[in-house]
């Protein structure tokens, strides 16, 4: 199957933890996660290695672990052991044709409940969010756009670093180096370089 710009490769849980080594495997596990939301938003994973997101040299897209509207979340533990995600790129208008919109981007859409994401830096990030809110059913609910979480409603973020570049160029977008848009929520020992350039309005 295919999510986004990869074939996904099905991941087999060890004990409680999906074990990721691959783009192909991240791609599986996002997509598991978006599609099987009953289950699967509690699911654990850790990677076991740094992983280039380009393929051939060239970049795809990822579609974010619970992506679409708010009713998709994560509520599960993205370890990333101190692991580096590079070159990893995600676009709002291509998402949206995947998925029931595209509200909540990032590498998670949607962070909730005691869902945490830790030990993770995401070098190169490259997001471009055109989509405007009330746009594909959204309901004129806010976009959220961040390099680790759209939409963090709760949850944790720990000890994580980002750098490259998000372009927001839709109406009623909230950005941020981090997370895009925060409710009630834990950020601790994050740090981010990415450079931002809004002009929605």
């Amino acid at each position: 199957a295919t999510w986004g710009g990869y074939t996904t490769q099905e991941v087999t849980p060890v004990g409680s933890v999906y074990k990721i080594s691959t783009p192909q495997e991240l791609a599986w596990f996002s997509c598991y996660v978006t599609n099987n939301q009953s289950i699967a938003k509690y699911y654990n994973a850790e990677l076991t290695q740094s992983i280039d997101m380009k393929i051939d040299g060239e970049k795809k897209l990822f579609i974010p672990i619970a992506a679409g509207g708010g009713g998709n979340k994560y509520e599960g533990t993205f370890d990333g052991k101190g692991f580096t995600i590079s070159n990893l790129f995600i676009q709002g208008s291509q998402i949206k044709q995947v998925t029931n919109g595209a509200q909540n981007i990032g590498f998670v859409g949607v962070l909730s409940g005691k869902g945490k994401i830790t030990h993770l830096t995401l070098e190169n990030v490259e997001i471009l969010a055109a989509v405007s809110a009330g746009s594909n059913g959204l309901s004129g609910n806010p976009v959220s756009v961040g390099s680790f979480v759209g939409w963090q409603e709760g949850g944790t973020l720990e000890n994580c670093v980002a750098s490259g570049t998000i372009i927001s160029s839709g109406d009623k977008n909230r950005v941020g180096g981090i997370s895009g848009n925060v409710k009630t929520a834990t950020i601790t020992n994050c740090v981010s370089s990415v450079s931002i350039t809004a002009t929605g309005y």
